[in-house]
């Protein structure tokens, strides 16, 4: 889940508490940190959302400059740190009640860490001394990208077998990969050149490929069942595309003169944030592919960045007054937008 200027946005902090899905099970509050004792108090940045359900999972920097991966249940308000370390932690994902996340040991060396909310159990996902980064997470299987002698390789592991392997063997680069049910979608430099595009496989079937060829760079996939949706750049900026991988189904998700990016997707749903060079900020957008709606959200006075979606919750990153990032969360069946911490 989980792409997309995120190097850059990895500076930015975000922090969203997103109205849930019923049906999301209930953290157990004993496998978390109590809340008083962790969460800061919005002086911190926030950033790097992701959500699952009635769960949101993000990064936050306390005031020596720590980053940690919170998480909230905001169908039961219970919210504290995912797994308390010394140690900096990035780039958060979700499925259910599990969490994986990238954590730097000190000697700078970063690996990709799970948690199971509702059992309390934790470990690293697969030790190795290849800097592991970008994890995503769909049920019981996690992909991340890993450090090679040659470059990096999309890997795949069942935490309920413990079974894992790189998920296409390639002598080019791999990287920022997505997973939904058996289809793990990654952007990869083409043989020979500095072109990247968007690759698939289904771990099911064996099939894989590239989603759709172009002479244009592609990168920071997400996808959602067989819906693929991506960053393409052209001379003017990045346009966010989408495929079916069933039906063929293609093209540009919406028209724009304005640089579009952080594409991410759940169901008929597509998020995106979209530049506007005369306010210069961006603003996040939602559009409805089985109807074709386009809807604004607000009209933002600052940027929004990283938006997340599940269902009918959209979540983002939005700069307040005093130039931090908080999470801020909109119930599209509702209307309603709230900040998701004090």
């Amino acid at each position: 889940m989980q792409k997309k200027i995120i190097i850059l946005l990895a500076t930015l902090m975000i922090a969203f508490i997103f109205c849930g899905a019923a049906t999301a099970a209930t953290v157990k509050t004993n496998h978390l940190t109590t809340a008083k004792n962790i969460v800061e108090k919005a002086n911190y940045e926030q950033n790097q959302p992701a959500i699952d359900g009635n769960r949101i999972v993000w990064t936050q920097t306390d005031s020596s400059g720590h980053r940690a991966v919170y998480v909230k249940n905001i169908a039961t308000g219970t919210y504290g740190k995912v797994q308390p370390s010394t140690q900096d932690q990035y780039s958060p994902d979700i499925s259910g009640t599990r969490v994986v996340w990238e954590q730097m040991d000190s000697s700078s060396h970063t690996t990709v860490y799970y948690k199971n909310l509702q059992t309390g159990t934790s470990s690293k996902l697969l030790t190795t001394t290849r800097n592991q980064f970008t994890p995503a997470i769909d049920g019981v299987r996690v992909v991340w990208a890993q450090n090679t002698p040659t470059g990096s390789a999309i890997y795949l592991k069942n935490i309920a077998t413990g079974s894992y392997s790189k998920v296409q063997t390639s002598t080019e680069d791999q990287e920022y990969p997505d997973i939904s049910g058996t289809i793990v979608v990654w952007h990869q430099y083409k043989s020979n050149s500095i072109h990247t595009a968007i690759y698939y496989k289904n771990i099911a079937t064996g099939s894989n490929g590239i989603v759709k060829s172009s002479t244009n760079d592609q990168e920071y996939p997400s996808i959602d069942g067989t819906r693929v949706v991506w960053e393409q750049y052209t001379s003017k900026g990045a346009v966010i595309y989408y495929k079916n991988l069933k039906t063929g189904d293609y093209g540009k998700v919406h028209t724009s003169t304005q640089s579009q990016n952080n594409a991410a997707i759940d169901g008929n749903r597509i998020v995106w944030t979209q530049y506007n060079s005369s306010t210069m900020v961006s603003a996040v957008y939602v559009k409805n592919i089985a109807t074709g709606s386009i809807t604004k959200i607000q009209t933002p006075t600052a940027d929004r960045l990283d938006p997340a979606i599940s269902g009918t919750k959209v979540v983002w990153a939005q700069e307040d007054s005093s130039g931090l990032y908080k999470i801020y969360m909109k119930n599209l069946l509702t209307g309603s937008v709230v900040r998701l911490t004090p």
